[in-house]
């Protein structure tokens, strides 16, 4: 039995980062746009909610909607990554008549919640996303839908707020097995009901008390819909039969084609400024607009061919970031430039000087990326995208949160070696200047414990308000998880012996893995009982990985961390035994005291995992 001791330290160290170049799809990609040519959606004040399922709307691998960002004045999202309630209560993601849609079966629901902390918006319920006071009594507005009904039943709730609602129209007015623009113009007590253009009645009522929007049924769950919505916009105000026109002329696909991010204060010689510079050459794709200037490029790099396949590739990470839970920059998150309905292709600006980062335009309120030409910038779009909340997680957990993004992307056609930077400087506060663009590995851990997954690192950023230290607001989002939260870092650290992770290369060829163990050392005076040198005892979050050498098939260790109370000292650890074939088996998660381990005839490795994980978290960044 060996008696291990450890200590807290502290160091503070610097690195960069670097950058990675992929294959990818076949968007359709052009020199030119013609931005007047594009039919914009007739706004009535401003859209606070604005839904299309061609945007921002995550799955899982089953088509179940994880969370439908709103692209409109009140931000926020319809889903709450998947932890609104059981996976049954969500609906699905389905094609109906060509057309995207989500699907609800009558007993499904999408929850509305915010993502910033705002009092006008946030109810007294956590996580409602609360409908303006202009929605109750004699105020006005007016809800648009596209929606399909394949059999028309009394009271079917297309979204709710209170005992405010839309219900589905009389099969008269809107029959079955047909997609239909329903709109809702509420003025006063007065309600008028237009169908695909048309007014079909003028009916009285107004909600009474204000509530969260819920999709799909009524406020408590009853009256479900059983049908499929592709679009659903609350405008802030009365709509006239002119723009109700106007939007059903213009189809379900009305507001999804996304248009060049210009500012028009900035001078015409950067990449914000006007798209017609014939210093600048230009090209398109769905979500992005990229510009370079052709003198620059002495060494001929961005030829047409790369310049497509750049873009061809940054398609499939938008597509990837969006499957992540991850907002785009494709509206502003300035809240006074949102819900005009317009979405703005993502900027791309090619640096001739050396240097890559994620940029952000205040004026405009969109992120963007900067890079050197020839590559696709995963990491850097990362930034752009971690913009769209006006804050971010405080400190280096930028880098660490889009560089894991980032490897996501990297890894998707080949297998991937996780060794890097961090291992040998494990023991070191985890999102350290020595650390924090290769620390990625704890979202890796966190996106395969089933009960957190990628959602909830989705929740955690897109949720965290301005400079949040990103496990506190942890604490605060899932206080029923701390202890689960707490055993990521351990479970991260046992799978970093052998890189036990999906797809990854177990056995890095010439990588030198001596300097990622720390060897114990024994205690003066006290035998048997050992410690880990001091200078290389864990910071918070660091963990450190003590080869063992047993002497018999059954080992015991007995833990004992020094506790520094004022910090809420706190520690996990395991044994982890290593067979012939390099696969892991991992022993019992503990805190302190003792914990043993029998090994299998093959296993001929023993190692002693320890993680720093403090039962407070302020730190300083």
């Amino acid at each position: 039995m060996k008696k291990c001791l450890l200590i807290l330290a502290v160091g503070l160290l610097l690195i960069i980062g670097s950058v990675s170049v992929m294959a990818g799809g076949d968007p359709q990609i052009s020199d030119k746009f013609d931005e007047s040519s594009v039919p914009r959606i007739a706004v009535a004040g401003k859209l606070l909610i604005d839904l299309h399922a061609e945007i921002m709307l995550a799955v899982d691998s089953n088509q179940i909607v994880n969370n439908w960002f709103n692209a409109g004045y009140m931000w926020g999202d319809f889903g709450d990554f998947g932890f609104a309630g059981p996976r049954s209560q969500y609906p699905t993601v389905n094609n109906i008549e060509g057309i995207k849609a989500v699907t609800f079966n009558g007993k499904q629901m999408l929850k509305g919640s915010p993502l910033v902390e705002d009092k006008d918006i946030t109810d007294d319920v956590k996580g409602n996303l609360l409908a303006p006071a202009s929605m109750i009594g004699d105020g006005e507005y007016s809800i648009e839908i596209w929606a399909y009904n394949p059999s028309v039943e009394p009271n079917e709730t297309l979204i709710s707020w209170g005992d405010g609602a839309v219900v589905y129209p009389d099969a008269k007015y809107a029959p079955a097995s047909k997609w239909h623009h329903i709109v809702v113009v509420h003025n006063g007590n007065e309600n008028k009901l237009y169908v695909d253009g048309s007014l079909k009645t003028v009916y009285s009522g107004s909600g009474t008390y204000r509530a969260g929007f819920v999709i799909g049924s009524a406020t408590d769950g009853s009256n479900g819909f059983s049908g499929s919505i592709a679009v659903i916009r609350v405008h802030e105000n009365a709509m006239t039969e002119d723009q109700i026109a106007h939007n059903f002329a213009g189809g379900i696909a009305l507001g999804t084609t996304f248009i060049p991010n210009v500012d028009p204060s900035i001078p015409d010689d950067v990449v914000w400024g006007r798209s017609d510079n014939p210093k600048y050459k230009q090209l398109f794709s769905k979500h992005f607009r990229m510009m370079w200037e052709p003198e620059k490029d002495i060494n001929k790099i961005m030829t047409d061919e790369t310049a497509r396949k750049m873009l061809e590739e940054y398609e499939e990470v938008y597509d990837l970031y969006e499957q992540m839970g991850m907002a785009a920059p494709i509206v502003s998150a300035n809240k006074k430039d949102r819900g005009d309905g317009i979405k703005y292709k993502i900027n791309i600006c090619i640096n001739w000087g050396g240097g890559a980062f994620g940029g952000y335009n205040g004026a405009r309120g969109c992120g963007y990326p900067i890079h050197a030409p020839g590559i696709v910038h995963a990491h850097e779009l990362g930034h752009a995208y971690q913009t769209q909340q006006m804050g971010g997680l405080a400190g280096n957990w930028w880098e660490t949160h889009t560089s894991w993004l980032a490897k996501r992307f990297e890894n998707r056609n080949s297998k991937f070696n996780y060794y890097n930077a961090m291992i040998p400087n494990a023991m070191f506060f985890i999102s350290n200047g020595r650390n924090y663009y290769h620390c990625y590995h704890i979202f890796e851990q966190i996106s395969l414990e089933p009960e957190l997954g990628t959602m909830f690192i989705a929740k955690l950023w897109n949720t965290n308000g301005r400079d949040a230290y990103p496990f506190l607001r942890a604490e605060q989002l899932f206080p029923d998880k701390i202890a689960l939260l707490k055993d990521q870092w351990i479970k991260m650290a046992r799978r970093n012996i052998t890189w036990d992770y999906p797809d990854a290369v177990k056995n890095p060829k010439g990588v030198d893995i001596r300097m990622s163990r720390t060897l114990l050392e024994p205690i003066p005076y006290e035998p048997g009982v050992y410690r880990v040198p001091k200078e290389m005892a864990p910071q918070q979050f660091g963990y450190v990985t003590c080869p063992l050498e047993p002497k018999s098939s059954t080992v015991t260790v007995d833990l004992e961390g020094y506790i520094y109370p004022e910090r809420g000292s706190e520690w996990r650890a395991c044994l982890v035994a290593v067979n012939e074939k390099n696969e892991s088996r991992y022993g019992e998660i503990f805190a302190s005291g003792k914990s043993s381990m029998t090994l299998k005839p093959d296993e001929k490795e023993l190692y002693l995992v320890v993680a720093a994980t403090p039962k407070t978290m302020p730190i300083a960044m």
